[in-house]
């Protein structure tokens, strides 16, 4: 029974950063308000306007890296010699659970720590 209530917690979480992804991309904290109030910043931030029209490349790295840590943790955790460590530590009914709780921490940290997503200038 334990299992089933950490299953539906977890996949809980991912439907709500799920949800979140799709506002923060889709901007539409910006035109909703009621969404704004659950999801307050979409991908571009608090836009400035631009100094020039030319690209910032530091920003497309520094976003570019963010989600080379996400996809590293997909290739790293999909791989059966991590699947046979993890399910020595954790049932085996709870390792696709503990992917998919980690997957979404890693988005969640990209979509809503807004400290970490580089805004790029629209010009």
């Amino acid at each position: 029974m334990i299992e089933i209530i950490i299953g539906l917690a977890i996949y809980g979480y991912f439907f709500y950063v799920f949800s979140m992804t799709f506002a923060w991309i889709s901007n539409v904290g910006s035109y909703i308000p009621l969404v704004g109030l659950l999801f307050p910043r979409g991908i571009d931030g608090d836009m400035v306007p631009p100094r020039s029209n030319a690209i910032d490349t530091n920003a497309v790295v520094h976003n570019v890296l963010l989600f080379c840590i996400f996809v590293v943790q997909h290739f790293i955790m999909a791989r059966p010699a991590t699947k046979k460590v993890i399910t020595k530590v954790i049932p085996v009914y709870l390792e696709r659970s503990l992917f998919v709780l980690c997957a979404s921490a890693i988005l969640h940290l990209i979509v809503r720590l807004d400290l970490f997503w580089s805004s790029f200038p629209r010009g």
